[in-house]
């Protein structure tokens, strides 16, 4: 168990190195707009905490602001949330979900899944509170070698100017894969008011 607790702590340090993080201040978390999007560890479960949040060193032609939440969990689970609203203008909507698919495919290059997987992911409905979604699952990966964690990643774009990237390695209660990043991206939104379900995870 403490070999697998590890491996899993280093896929999820790996995962958070792939984007710029600035560490927030206290004088700033109250102005930051994406800090509502960052659920309560207790909504996700017994044993989640929120171990550490930092702003994302996004480009400001595209985004007003962003937020990365790591959450840990029971059994060695942790969750990378990542929440980027975007810019008023019309071409930055649709440069930064282009910016954020890119984002999406670096953390999917963690991951050992079968491309079988991605038809059948792509005619699934969208997560609630979603209107564009993007989703992967598989196992993590570690040096090149499947850990055999599971894992999952959900990219959202919700309305007005939201767009989230949410990555589960390990368990959300009796979820894994994409029904754990879309289950964690829906309370999200449910979180910051927006019209959204919020799903049972345990």
């Amino acid at each position: 168990m403490a070999s697998t607790l590890r491996r899993l702590l280093l896929v999820m340090l790996v995962l958070s190195g792939l984007v710029p993080i600035l560490p927030a201040s206290a004088q700033d978390a109250p102005a930051d707009p994406t800090a509502a999007y960052l659920p309560a560890a207790a909504t996700l479960g017994d044993g989640w905490a929120l171990a550490s949040t930092g702003s994302l060193g996004l480009p400001t032609e595209l985004f007003r602001a962003g937020t990365l939440g790591v959450f840990t969990g029971p059994a060695g689970a942790r969750i990378l949330a990542a929440v980027m609203l975007v810019t008023e203008s019309r071409v930055a909507v649709r440069r930064s979900w282009e910016a954020a698919t890119d984002l999406f495919h670096k953390y999917s290059g963690e991951l050992a899944y079968d491309p079988d997987r991605d038809d059948i992911l792509d005619r699934l409905p969208l997560p609630a509170g979603c209107v564009e979604a993007k989703r992967i699952d598989g196992t993590a990966r570690q040096l090149g070698l499947d850990t055999g964690i599971p894992m999952g990643l959900t990219l959202c774009a919700a309305d007005p100017d939201v767009i989230l990237l949410v990555v589960v390695s390990g368990p959300l209660g009796h979820l894994t894969g994409y029904e754990a990043s879309d289950a964690v991206a829906s309370l999200m939104l449910g979180a910051a008011g927006l019209p959204a379900a919020t799903p049972t995870t345990g």
